[in-house]
């Protein structure tokens, strides 16, 4: 099994899908599965990213879908994961290279559902517009805590700086409301905090969000 599945929508993104691929294929530890959910792209953004798979030899997939939106895609990840935890990257933000090794080794350590890091609000040329988005916590607290500090912007977790227990997220069968036009990882985060017994952040950037 391993050690997180990432799952990544992708749906016409050929302009910064590469920065998006190389950040998973950079990673320190290279114990996860790639969930590539091609959500009935039309343009090359799958043939780039294969492009720079093949040359590797990390565990991906690519899933062909119709195209359904974004929360019909990770619900697709969902049920196709098989790691132990799973985050969610959206095809144009991008990891740290740190990123999964960090956050696996402190939800190991601290026996947590849910680990957080901050995330950097960045331009396209990567420039940052906002450092911190986040509070951290020095110990681990009861998710029902943790939905509450979400709630009234304590802490801020967002889709590409948080991974979740596999069991958690499937044993209550916790899925993105694929009818709402936003807000949909907001309610996903909540909920998935509600149902956590422990939750932790590492407490530095890991993430950027374009």
């Amino acid at each position: 099994m391993a050690k997180i599945s990432i799952i990544t929508p992708v749906y016409n993104v050929e302009a910064c899908i590469e920065r998006c691929i190389k950040s998973i294929i950079n990673q320190t530890c290279s114990d996860f599965e790639l969930l590539l959910i091609d959500d009935g792209s039309k343009d090359r953004s799958i043939e780039i990213a294969k492009e720079l798979l093949e040359k590797t030899e990390l565990n991906y997939r690519i899933i062909t879908q119709e195209n359904a939106g974004v929360s019909a895609a990770r619900n697709r990840g969902i049920r196709e994961a098989t790691g132990e935890f799973i985050t969610f990257l959206d095809s144009d933000d991008y990891f740290e290279d740190t990123f999964i090794e960090k956050m696996y080794n402190k939800a190991k350590e601290t026996s947590c559902e849910i680990v957080f890091c901050d995330y950097s609000e960045v331009d396209e040329n990567g420039n940052v517009l906002v450092k911190n988005r986040t509070n951290y916590l020095n110990s681990p607290i009861r998710g029902e805590d943790a939905a509450l500090r979400q709630l009234k912007d304590e802490i801020t977790i967002g889709m590409r700086s948080a991974i979740y227990k596999t069991s958690l997220i499937k044993g209550h069968n916790l899925t993105f409301d694929s009818t709402r036009k936003y807000g949909e990882d907001m309610i996903f985060v909540v909920k998935a905090l509600l149902f956590a017994n422990r939750v932790i952040s590492v407490n530095e950037v890991l993430a950027y969000y374009v």
